[in-house]
């Protein structure tokens, strides 16, 4: 699976719980274009992963569900599990630090993804 497909898994497995999950949902989730959402959602239909159906009181939306209620998300992302175990050694102040570092670079990313768009 690419980034992306663990991204949704993760979304959906850690969800399931919460109210029903929409294909447009998981797009949102991930800022997929609805193009970009509907081909995740194929791909994982066609591996077995997950199941879409029709919503019960509005036919306009689609229901996706994993197939195996009991996997652990971890499992599917691992990259996500060994980064909250290294965020999980951090101390309060350094994990602040981090926090702070990392905000400043998604910024200055952002503004330069829309600088140059």
């Amino acid at each position: 699976m690419n980034e992306t497909d663990r991204s949704a898994m993760r979304f959906l497995l850690e969800g399931m719980d919460t109210e029903e999950v929409t294909a447009g949902m998981v797009s949102r989730a991930l800022h997929l274009s609805p193009a970009s959402g509907t081909a995740l959602i194929d791909r994982l239909v066609a591996r077995g992963l997950i199941a879409v159906e029709n919503h019960p009181r509005d036919r306009r939306k689609k229901l996706v569900r994993p197939f195996d209620r009991n996997t652990d998300p971890d499992h599917v992302d691992p990259l996500t599990m060994r980064l909250r175990a290294i965020a999980s050694g951090l101390s309060d102040d350094d994990a602040r630090v981090v926090a702070a570092f990392l905000e400043d670079v998604l910024s200055t990313v952002a503004d330069a993804t829309t600088r140059s768009a």
